[in-house]
Order: C-alpha cells, then sequence, then structure tokens
C-alpha cells in the first residue's frame, strides 16, 4: 500500500514551472503522464492563465455557461488541493478510493479540456448550443479516457484518480493504447470522442452496423478488414462507458435552459440506418470542431515519457 509521505515526497522532486504546485498529483502527471503535459502545454501555448477557484463555485452555474459557450475565456479556473490538505486527512496510508472522491474536484485537465474545446469553434455556433456543449464534454471525456489509460503504476492511478472522475477499466484502457499504435493519438482522440458523443445523444447502444459507419467516418482508415472490427468493437465499449458513466453531463441541464427543441432536433438529424450515419451538415461542423481541437494537442511541444 502507498504511504501519504512517498506521494508528498515524489510530488516535492517534480515540481516544474508549468505545473501547479496548490494540486496534489498535477506536479507528477505533468512530468510522467504525456497526454496530461500536452493539454496543459496546448493551453500555455494558447495564452491560458490558470486560475484557482473556491470550492463554492457551482458546477451548474459552470455548466450553464459552457452550453452558452460563455465560459471564462482563455482562463483555466480549478480548485486548489494542497500537499497540506492532503496532510490534515486523518489516515497513514492513502488509496485512490479513499482520496478520488475527496480531490478529484474541479480537475485542472478537465477545465484545461473544456478551454481547449471553447477556443476550436471557428465557425458559427451560436444557434447550435446542444451541439458545441456536448461535444466539449465528449472531446473532454475522450482525451480524459486516453490518459487515464497511460496510468500503469500505483502512484500515476493515485495521482491521476485524484485529478480526473474518468474511470477506465482494464479492458477499454488496453484497447485505447492498441488504437492509439494503430492510429496515432489524433485520430483515436476523434473517433473516441464521436463515439462518446452518440452514446450521449442516442437511445441505444451502437450496433455493430452503426459502429462500422462511425469507424469509417471520422478516422482515415487505411487498414485491415480485422483493424476496422476492431475499431468497432471499440466503438460500442466506448459507447457503453458514456452510457454506465455516473458523470453529470450538460444534457441535464437542456430542460431547464429551455434546449430541449434543439436536442430533439439534433437528435433526428442523426439518421443511424442507410447509408449515412450523421446528417451532412451536423457531421461537417463535427468534424470541423474535431480537427482544430485535436491539432492543438498535435502541435503542443511537451517531450515526456
Amino acid at each position: 500500500m502507498l504511504l501519504l509521505a512517498d506521494l508528498l515526497w515524489v510530488e516535492e522532486q517534480l515540481e516544474n514551472p508549468a505545473a501547479l504546485r496548490d494540486r496534489v498529483g498535477d506536479c507528477f502527471l505533468y512530468r510522467h503522464n504525456s497526454i496530461y503535459a500536452r493539454v496543459r502545454d496546448a493551453c500555455l501555448g494558447r495564452g491560458c492563465l490558470f486560475a484557482a477557484g473556491v470550492r463554492s463555485f457551482g458546477v451548474a452555474f459552470h455548466s450553464t455557461h459552457r452550453v452558452y459557450g460563455l465560459g471564462p475565456g482563455r482562463r483555466v479556473i480549478y480548485y486548489v488541493a494542497t500537499r497540506k490538505e492532503l496532510q490534515d486527512f486523518d489516515i497513514k496510508y492513502v488509496t485512490p478510493d479513499l482520496l478520488a472522491d475527496a480531490l478529484a474536484v474541479g480537475c485542472p485537465l478537465r477545465e484545461s479540456l473544456l478551454v481547449l474545446s471553447d477556443t476550436a469553434f471557428g465557425f458559427n455556433f451560436t444557434d447550435q448550443a446542444v451541439l458545441r456543449s456536448l461535444l466539449c464534454e465528449s472531446f473532454a471525456d475522450a482525451v480524459e479516457l486516453l490518459a487515464s489509460a497511460l496510468a500503469n503504476n500505483p502512484i500515476h492511478v493515485l495521482c491521476f484518480r485524484m485529478n480526473s472522475f474518468v474511470r477506465i477499466e482494464s479492458r477499454l484502457a488496453s484497447a485505447l493504447a492498441d488504437a492509439v499504435t494503430l492510429l496515432g493519438l489524433g485520430e483515436v482522440a476523434k473517433f473516441a470522442t464521436l463515439a462518446v458523443l452518440l452514446a450521449k445523444i442516442r437511445d441505444a447502444p451502437l450496433d455493430f452496423d452503426s459502429g462500422h459507419q462511425l469507424a469509417s467516418l471520422v478516422v482515415n482508415l487505411k487498414v485491415s478488414a480485422s483493424d476496422r472490427t476492431f475499431l468497432v468493437i471499440l466503438s460500442r465499449m466506448l459507447s457503453k462507458w458514456s452510457r454506465d458513466s455516473t458523470r453529470a453531463s450538460c444534457r441535464q441541464l437542456f430542460p431547464s435552459l429551455n434546449l430541449e427543441d434543439q436536442f430533439s432536433a439534433l437528435k433526428d438529424s442523426m439518421s443511424l440506418g442507410g447509408n449515412e450515419l450523421l446528417e451532412l451538415g451536423v457531421l461537417d461542423a463535427i468534424r470541423s470542431f474535431l480537427s482544430a481541437a485535436t491539432m492543438s494537442l498535435r502541435n503542443a511541444s511537451h517531450g515526456s515519457t
């Protein structure tokens, strides 16, 4: 079992100007999780400022502003979780389950991904608040999943779980790692985002044919038939993860914001039978967003392993 003192000692050895000293686990993740670091570097490269918020900063308020594209612009607001707070826990040993719910609030990774998503919209989305908010949320989910899949030792798992609500099973983590090896991080991020997005909108899980169409729509596939089948299976795993996730979604806010009609129209525009998975105009908008969002990660200069 991991000693609390061990975690605090490791964090002290890994301090970095780009890491957040008032967020436990951030120094470790910036050094050892390449996706976490790429997201941080992408934000810094775009001139984003990191600002410590207070725990009373309401999630519903934040999500409402995200729905309307009125987030904090290029400010990443996160909650402080210091080493002193961790030392105040009346425990000798620390486990992921014990600390996850206590500290994984206002996570810098999640907030950073939402800010990057906001800056990725280069087209007019003023009349598509629902699609915009669901895309931002789905992209953040997808990249958090990919980052989570890199946690391969106890301290890495602990630091990530203190800084993310995403929970991932080993089978999905392995499949995502295999997909990145096959297609590259950018393409898998696009693929995973659309799979999660569809799960948020549809009432039924992806069937095999729809998963096959999904694999063909987003990824520039030059793969074997067996690899294509693997991607179909991965799309269904991502769909199931999204549907089973207990994390609150901006979709829950649509009724109170009078956006149910807009959500229904988006849902109706998705034809999951016949020759198309998505109505053409919606798909073009999604592709534009995914290209811009993933480009920011590819252009990040971090070289950590």
